[in-house]
């Protein structure tokens, strides 16, 4: 209960701050004052199934630079000195 208050006198002043920039008139009400309990549960569904994609497409990402990376690596000097094989690793690690 006390979260849920919380919440509501965030989002009020979060919607008088976007009034205020917007210069919209006190007619316009606030289209979340008038979301239903189960819209909310929905909401919270689709941020969390958001979120989730939104990591998931972050870490295939990683992978496939880091997958660029050792295919761009020439791995077959022969005359590399010690500061440039760890110079070489130091680019497949970043």
């Amino acid at each position: 209960m006390k979260k849920s208050l919380i919440h509501n006198v965030a989002n009020q002043l979060q919607w008088q701050t976007y009034q205020q920039l917007e210069l919209l008139p006190n007619s316009v009400e606030n289209p979340q004052a008038k979301t239903a309990k189960f819209a909310l549960g929905l909401d919270l569904v689709w941020r969390l199934l958001i979120i989730a994609l939104t990591k998931e497409l972050i870490y295939q990402d990683q992978q496939v630079e880091y997958l660029e990376r050792c295919w761009a690596f020439d791995f077959e000097e022969n005359n590399s000195t010690n500061s440039q094989t760890l110079q070489k690793l130091w680019t497949l690690i970043k």
